[in-house]
Order: C-alpha cells, then structure tokens, then sequence
C-alpha cells in the first residue's frame, strides 16, 4: 500500500475530522479503510468502537458532547508521526434522536465543530499545523428514512416515533442540522479563522460517480488512487435485508414499508431553501440531480 503521507511526519501536526453525516457509510468508511490504514501504520484513527463492539454510547465523542462535557482523552491523543483521525459521524447527528438518549438538556451539534478543535488543540502537546473537516452529504428524505429504519427500535420498544406526531404527520423538529447548507456555512466561517481545509462529498455520487466519489477520498488521505474503492466494496457494512417494498430492521424480525412518494417529497420541500444555496460548495447541477 503506497502512501504520500509521509509529510504527516516530523513536527508537523495534522488532523481530518470526520463529521459525518449518519447513513452516509460512515461505519464502512471507518472498519474499511480507515482501519487498514491504522493496522498500515498510516493513520492514527479515534473512533468509537473500533477496540470494543460494546463500548458505552455514553462514551461515544459526539455523546461527550452533546452532554457538554470533555471527549475522553483516547480520542484525542494525537501523534506527530503520522495522520490523525477523528470519526464519528454523529457529531452530525439530529438533536431529534439525542433528546431520546439523553433528555432535553443537550448541546446543538452545529456548536461541534467549533468545540472540537478547541478541545483537540488542549490536548495536544504541539500546535496543529493542518485541520481538515471531512463531509458526506445524503439528499435528506432519502437520509431519514433509512435513520428511521435504522432506529425503528425506539417505536418497537419504546413507542417514540422518530418522525411522525401522534396523528400520523410527519414532523421533523430536530432534524436542523439537516441544513446542509447552513451547517456547512458554519464550518466555513472556523475554517477561514484558523486556514483549515473542507471537503464535502455527496453520498449520491457513489453510485453514479463512484470513481470521483472514492478518489476524492484517496487525495485526501494521500493513497495510491483506487485504494478507498476497492476497501469500500470488499467491506460494506450495516447492509440491510431489502425487498421491493420495503427494508427489514437491522435483526431482521420487523418489515418497514418504503416510504411513500408524496412524504418523500414533503421531507425534501421541507430542506429545498437551504439547499439552494448548496451550490456555493457543490457542482449546482449535482445538487439539482
């Protein structure tokens, strides 16, 4: 495996912050990749559960801070002689589904970003020298059903409902920081602050762009063109069982019918004027696709 990283080495501190967003294949880009690259001896990846499928939510990053206090110091030891990432992409996660975990009380995530590099900063022994923030986008009805299905157990078992009220319509308080746009504008802002770098990907785009979408990832890791590609297809994970009317949970013991043209559409109506201006940081004619 060919590496161009070897300018991470040396004095020079430089840091990818994975954000997200849910249901973009983060899991696979984390247990695929991203830990080839470690067990390499490439990268210095801090994600939640990589050592210990039973590791505490509680002690997941974007817990810590959703609850307002320190991500834990594992997650923030960063090494000198080599690339380090942070990955969890619930620090993009809805306050919708947060609330359900831990009450009423949380911070809004779109604070994150901001507290991150603060608390990666104190931690660290030397100044960072680079700071880039990694994005996938997901167009958003497309997004929260498959979070809905990936959630369902909340209805199951505890009769919350992640996106519809008690009459039955749709309702999508919490999903803020689903405006991509907006949400994006403000890493822009910290960005120009401190010179940090941006990337922002399309999830779409592994399907009808797949070599752009996984060469986009191997120039920003700086690895031989085609690495991310092939990882990505040999370790595809949280696939779930599909029909042509509907996805199985995660266990596979409860159906959920897709949903139906019509709130399909609501939910994009709904995030259609923040994504107007998602051209100013995406191909205008991929964010009309």
């Amino acid at each position: 495996m060919r590496s161009t990283l070897k300018n991470g080495v040396g004095s020079n501190l430089k840091v990818i912050v994975h954000l997200g967003f849910p249901k973009t294949a983060s899991s696979t880009l984390q247990f695929g990749p991203l830990l080839k690259l470690e067990k390499a001896g490439l990268i210095n990846l801090m994600t939640w559960r990589k050592n210990d499928s039973s590791e505490s939510l509680k002690d997941r990053p974007s817990s810590c801070l959703f609850r307002n206090i320190q991500i834990h110091r594992k997650y923030k030891e960063l090494k000198t002689d080599m690339l380090n990432v942070l990955s969890d992409e619930s620090f993009t996660a809805p306050t919708r589904l947060r609330n359900c975990n831990f009450g009423k009380d949380i911070i809004n995530p779109i604070n994150f970003p901001a507290e991150i590099r603060c608390q990666l900063e104190n931690a660290s022994k030397k100044k960072i020298t680079e700071f880039h923030w990694l994005m996938v986008l997901r167009k958003q009805s497309s997004l929260i059903a498959s979070q809905y299905v990936e959630e369902y157990n909340w209805k199951r078992f505890n009769n919350t409902d992640l996106l519809f009220n008690d009459k039955g319509e749709i309702d999508l308080d919490g999903y803020e920081i689903y405006n991509f746009a907006n949400y994006i504008s403000s890493i822009e802002r910290l960005s120009k602050n401190h010179g940090d770098k941006m990337t922002v990907l399309l999830y779409e785009d592994m399907h009808f762009e797949s070599d752009n979408f996984y060469n986009s990832f191997d120039k920003v890791f700086g690895v031989k063109s085609g690495f991310f590609k092939k990882s990505f297809q040999e370790n595809f994970h949280n696939s779930k069982n599909k029909s042509n009317f509907g996805t199985f949970t995660k266990d596979g013991k409860y159906f959920i019918p897709f949903f139906r043209d019509e709130l399909l559409e609501s939910i994009d109506d709904y995030f259609l004027r923040d994504n107007k201006r998602l051209s100013k940081y995406i191909d205008k004619d991929k964010v009309l696709r």
